[in-house]
Order: structure tokens, then C-alpha cells, then sequence
């Protein structure tokens, strides 16, 4: 597939009944060059009934797992932006070169 979108978690365990988990948003490009976005840091705990979710905030998701903050990595969140600024680039320096080149 040459594009696609969709959304993914990360997850850390920070004891035996309770897992912190940063959902986002993803768009890529052939699988390289991808953006993420729409973080969402959840909260699941093991109870009596099963596993229980409840949404929190990102401060209070980094002081549960001691400073981490679960993001991607950087190339994961910002290559495609990169891929784009490129092929901008390219365009603006072949326009460029097309008018003051001599005939």
C-alpha cells in the first residue's frame, strides 16, 4: 500500500495491575515517512471485574511512568514533514533555475 492512516498505542507497565497507555493518530506514506497526532494517555487498571480504563493527562501520565512520556520517536512524528518540505524545496529551486537559466 502506498498510503494509509489508522492508530496505534504505546504502552508501559508501571506495576501488576496497572499499564499507562499513549494512544495517537497516524497518517505514512509506503510505510517510510509518517506524521502522528491526537496523543491520548489511558490509564488501565486490573480489578475484581477485569481491566478498567480511564483517561488521563499527559502530566499525570509522566509522573506515573517517572518522566517517560511514551511518544514516538521523532523520524515516526515529523519524517513525512520533512518529505514534503523536500519535494517543496525541489519545485521552488526547479522553478527557480527554469527562469534564470539562459535560452
Amino acid at each position: 500500500m502506498f498510503w494509509g492512516w489508522g492508530s496505534t498505542a504505546r504502552q508501559k507497565k508501571i506495576s501488576e495491575t496497572q499499564i499507562v497507555y499513549n494512544r495517537y493518530k497516524y497518517f505514512h506514506m509506503m510505510f517510510i515517512n509518517r506524521v502522528t497526532w491526537g496523543y491520548i494517555y489511558i490509564l488501565s487498571t486490573l480489578n475484581q471485574d477485569g481491566w478498567s480504563q480511564k483517561e488521563i493527562t499527559k502530566e499525570e501520565a509522566v509522573r506515573l511512568m517517572s518522566g517517560d512520556e511514551l511518544m514516538p520517536n521523532w523520524w515516526a512524528r515529523y519524517s513525512l514533514y520533512g518529505l514534503l518540505a523536500t519535494i517543496f524545496l525541489v519545485v521552488v529551486w526547479s522553478l527557480v533555475a527554469s527562469i534564470f537559466s539562459p535560452r
